[in-house]
C-alpha cells in the first residue's frame, strides 16, 4: 500500500514539475524572442481564455473525479462530462464563426484570441478523459495526458524558432496542434487502460440535471478563483496597453515558478488532513504538534525562492531576457512574491476546511475575495498599471488569509501566525541588508539566504531536531495520517 502511495505521488509530483519546466521553456521562448507588443496580446488571450473556458466547464472536473473515485460507473459520468464539453465547444466554436462574419475584425489579438479559445476548448474535451485516469487512480496516464500538449507546443515553438517563421499564426497553430494531439492520446490511453469502449457516448438528461447542481458550489469557487488569479490581465489589457500586460504577465510568470513547491505539497496535505478529520478521536496531541511543525517548515522554505529572486531580479531578467524586462517590473515582482508565504498559509487554512468539509466557509472565502479583486483592480489600474494589479492581488490575499483566520481561529489546529509574520519580517529583513552590503549579484543571493536563515535561527524559527517529526507527517500516512 505504500509502495503504491509513494509511485502515485512521484508520478503526480513529476508530472507537475515538467509541466512547468515545459511551461517555463515556452514562456522563457516567446518571451525573449516575441516583441512586448504581441507577448502582452498573447498573454491576455491566454488569460480571457482561461476564465470563458472555466465558465463554460461548470465546475465538472472535481465532481466528476469524486464520483469515479467512489465507485460511479466510470462510462456514465465521464460520458455526461464529455457530452457537456462537446456541446459548450461546439456551441462557443458556432458563435465564434458568426461574431467573425459580422464583425471581421483584424490584427494580431483577434488571431490570437479566438486560436487559443478554440485550443482550449479542444483540451477540455479531454478533461473528462483525465479525470477517469485521476478517479481510478492511474497517475501515469494522467501524467501522460498532461504533459503531451506542452511538450508538442515546445517542439513546435523550437522548429519554428529555428526556421525563423516564430509569427502569430503559426504560435496559434501550434496551441490548436497541441490541444488536438492531447485529445487523442487522451481518448487512446483511456480506452486501452480500462479495457472498456466509451464510445457511443453515454447522456441521460436526468443524470445531467443531477450532476450540475451537485457541481454548482464548486462552480462558484473553480470561477472566482480563476478571477482572482487571472482578471488582472484582462483589465491591464482593456485599460492599459500590451507592453504594460506584458510587463506584468512576465512578472507573474516568474512568481508562478517560486510557488512551484506549494503545488507539490498542497495535493500531499489533502489525504493527510481528511484521514485526521475523519476520525477526530485520532487528533492527538502528538499529531497536533507534528502538523504546527509541518506548517512552521512549509513557512521558512516557501519564502527561499522569493528572497533569491528578488536579491537578483534586475541583472538576472535583463541577462535572460536581452535587457527587455528587469528594471520595468522589479517592483511588480516584489509584491507578488510577498504572495507566496500568503499562499501558504492560505492552502494550510483550505486543507483543514476541505477536510472538516466546510465547503461554504471556502465558497464565501473565494466569493468575497474575488469580487475585492474585482473592484481593486477596476480602481487602482487607471492609475497605477502594473504596479496597481499587483497591490490588488495581494491585499486580496491578504485579505482571504485574514478570513481563513478568523473562521478557525478557534480550531486546534489553528497555525502559528505569529511565526508566520516573523518569519516574513526576516526574510525582508536579510534581503535588505544584503542589497545594502553586497555589490555583485551572485554575492546578494549568498548573503540574503544566509542573513535570512541566520536570522531564523536566531529567532528560534528554526530548530533542526523539529524538522523531522514535520516530515514524519508526510512520510508516515500509513501510521495514521491519511
Amino acid at each position: 500500500m505504500q509502495g503504491k502511495l509513494i509511485r502515485d505521488l512521484s508520478a503526480s509530483s513529476i508530472q507537475v514539475l515538467l509541466n512547468h519546466a515545459l511551461n517555463l521553456a515556452i514562456f522563457y521562448i516567446t518571451s525573449r524572442y516575441l516583441s512586448k507588443e504581441v507577448f502582452g496580446e498573447l498573454s491576455w488571450s491566454i488569460a480571457a481564455s482561461t476564465i470563458l473556458v472555466a465558465m463554460l466547464s461548470f465546475g465538472l472536473d472535481l465532481v466528476v473525479v469524486k464520483k469515479i473515485a467512489a465507485g460511479n460507473d466510470k462510462r456514465e459520468t465521464a460520458g455526461l462530462h464529455l457530452v457537456h464539453a462537446l456541446v459548450t465547444t461546439i456551441l462557443t466554436s458556432l458563435i465564434i464563426v458568426l461574431l467573425y462574419f459580422c464583425f471581421p475584425l483584424k490584427g494580431s489579438l483577434f488571431v490570437f484570441l479566438t486560436g487559443i479559445l478554440i485550443s482550449q476548448l479542444i483540451a477540455s474535451l479531454s478533461s473528462p478523459f483525465k479525470q477517469i485516469a485521476n478517479g481510478t487512480r492511474s497517475f501515469t496516464a494522467l501524467a501522460i495526458i498532461s504533459v503531451t500538449s506542452n511538450i508538442v507546443k515546445l517542439i513546435l515553438l523550437i522548429v519554428f524558432l529555428l526556421l525563423g517563421i516564430l509569427s502569430v499564426q503559426y504560435l496559434t497553430g501550434l496551441f490548436i496542434i497541441g490541444s488536438v494531439i492531447e485529445l487523442l492520446v487522451a481518448i487512446s490511453i483511456t480506452i486501452s487502460t480500462n479495457k472498456e469502449i466509451l464510445f457511443p457516448v453515454y447522456f441521460n438528461g436526468t443524470s445531467y440535471k443531477s450532476l450540475i447542481r451537485e457541481a454548482l458550489p464548486q462552480y462558484g469557487v473553480t470561477i472566482f478563483s480563476i478571477v482572482l488569479a487571472r482578471f488582472d490581465w484582462i483589465i491591464l489589457g482593456l485599460l492599459t496597453s500590451a507592453v504594460v500586460t506584458a510587463e506584468y504577465s512576465f512578472a507573474y510568470r516568474v512568481f508562478e515558478l517560486c510557488r512551484l513547491p506549494l503545488l507539490i505539497l498542497s495535493p500531499l496535505l489533502i489525504p493527510i488532513f481528511s484521514g485526521l478529520f475523519a476520525h477526530p478521536g485520532t487528533l492527538t496531541a502528538k499529531k497536533q504538534v507534528q502538523l504546527g511543525l509541518l506548517f512552521r517548515t512549509e513557512i521558512i522554505l516557501s519564502l527561499i525562492l522569493p528572497v533569491i529572486l528578488i536579491s537578483c531580479w534586475v541583472p538576472l531578467m535583463e541577462s535572460v531576457t536581452n535587457t527587455k524586462y528587469g528594471a520595468g517590473n522589479e517592483f511588480v515582482f516584489i509584491l507578488l512574491a510577498v504572495c507566496i508565504p500568503i499562499q501558504f498559509a492560505t492552502d494550510f487554512y483550505w486543507n483543514i476546511c476541505f477536510a472538516k468539509g466546510r465547503l461554504l466557509v471556502t465558497f464565501r472565502i473565494a466569493v468575497i475575495s474575488g469580487l475585492i479583486n474585482i473592484l481593486l483592480n477596476s480602481l487602482l489600474i487607471p492609475f497605477f498599471g502594473a504596479t496597481g494589479a499587483a497591490i490588488a492581488y495581494l491585499s486580496c490575499f491578504i485579505i482571504q488569509l485574514f478570513l481563513f483566520w478568523k473562521q478557525n481561529r478557534r480550531d486546534s489546529m489553528q497555525p502559528d501566525m505569529l511565526y508566520f509574520i516573523k518569519a516574513v519580517l526576516a526574510a525582508i529583513t536579510a534581503l535588505i541588508t544584503a542589497k545594502l552590503v553586497a555589490g555583485a549579484p551572485w554575492i546578494t543571493i549568498l548573503l540574503s539566504v544566509a542573513f535570512y536563515f541566520l536570522l531564523c535561527l536566531f529567532a528560534k524559527l528554526i530548530s533542526l531536531d523539529k524538522i523531522k517529526p514535520a516530515l514524519l507527517v508526510l512520510l508516515n500516512q500509513k501510521r495514521g495520517y491519511a
